[in-house]
């Protein structure tokens, strides 16, 4: 899985937080495969909206992936909204333009990989 090669082979996530940015989002592209995949599956029509994808996932998909889709979808959301992120003291922190701060730490998004890397079928 690319976001799991990211944060431990290509290079530390703590030298450049831009990993943790990019692994998250192949950890999206991995979660929206799931869901898609699964509503294929089960022969339902497959939105293009994420929101209404997460909707329909939700009745038909598992219940402990859940949880790991809101994180993800809450952090990447939080990346697109940021004005400002650096680190501290090996976290990421992102202040947003409507004065929020996010903590982003390396053992959460290493515990995101594994929970969807869980659900993929490799």
């Amino acid at each position: 899985m690319i976001a799991d090669h990211i944060l431990t082979t290509t290079m530390r996530m703590l030298n450049d937080k831009n990993l943790v940015f990019s692994a998250l989002n192949h950890l999206e592209k991995a979660l929206r495969h799931i869901m898609m995949e699964k509503l294929r599956e089960a022969k339902k029509p497959v939105p293009r909206e994420i929101t209404v994808l997460k909707e329909m996932y939700k009745e038909i998909g598992e219940k402990e992936l859940f949880p790991i889709i809101e994180r993800v979808y809450e952090l990447v959301n939080i990346k697109r909204k940021e004005s400002m992120n650096f680190l501290r003291n090996g976290n990421i922190i992102v202040l947003t333009k409507d004065y929020r701060s996010y903590i982003i730490t390396q053992k959460e998004v290493k515990e995101l990989i594994e929970g969807v890397k869980a659900f993929l079928k490799v």
